[in-house]
């Protein structure tokens, strides 16, 4: 038998300062794109972030539609967490998936290292492989890439945009202070 193949829908979203693309199956999360228009600068934390309402999809199942809440939610302000939502990162190796895997379990407010993660995932000396993982990582706040810093404590890289501008925006969200020096540290 031959590889199964799923189809992918896409589905687009407001939220503030943007509008994301979310694809899916209709079995998990895929993969998810940050506003394009923060790619000069995310939302300002002082005007007063607004969510608007999800949108409803009636073709899109609960998983999806609960995903779009909590993502504009999040970019509102209001940090969910979503691990129990499903995703699809069977394209990945191995290793790529283990390191997903641990950083979705990085709890709101707090950071690791890249050095940490590779750690937990038994590979202690694999921080350049781990930061070669989170940063093909396909779903940025659902697999909450922007938690993991260098060990120097600076911010290290952010491949979504707006680059670290939108790395420090979202710690923000989340009351992480980090340092303006250092930050591909």
């Amino acid at each position: 038998m031959g590889p199964v193949f799923q189809y992918v829908i896409e589905t687009r979203f407001d939220v503030p300062g943007g509008t994301c693309l979310l694809c899916w199956t209709p079995d998990a999360l895929f993969s998810l794109e940050l506003p394009r228009e923060w790619e000069h600068a995310p939302p300002s934390l002082e005007r007063g972030l607004e969510a608007p309402a999800p949108d409803e999809d009636d073709r899109a199942p609960p998983h999806v539609r609960e995903a779009i809440r909590r993502i504009q939610a999040h970019v509102g302000g209001r940090v969910p967490t979503y691990e129990d939502l499903p995703v699809d990162l069977e394209a990945f190796p191995p290793f790529t998936r283990q390191v997903l895997a641990a950083v979705r379990r990085i709890p709101p407010g707090e950071v690791r290292s890249y050095a940490e993660v590779a750690r937990e995932v038994g590979r202690p000396r694999a921080a350049r492989a781990v930061a070669r993982a989170v940063a093909a990582n396909p779903l940025p706040l659902v697999v909450p890439c922007h938690r993991v810093v260098a060990s120097s404590g600076g911010l290290g890289g952010f491949s979504a945009p707006g680059g670290i501008a939108t790395k420090r925006w979202l710690l923000g969200l989340e009351g992480v202070v980090v340092p303006a020096a250092g930050d591909n540290g």
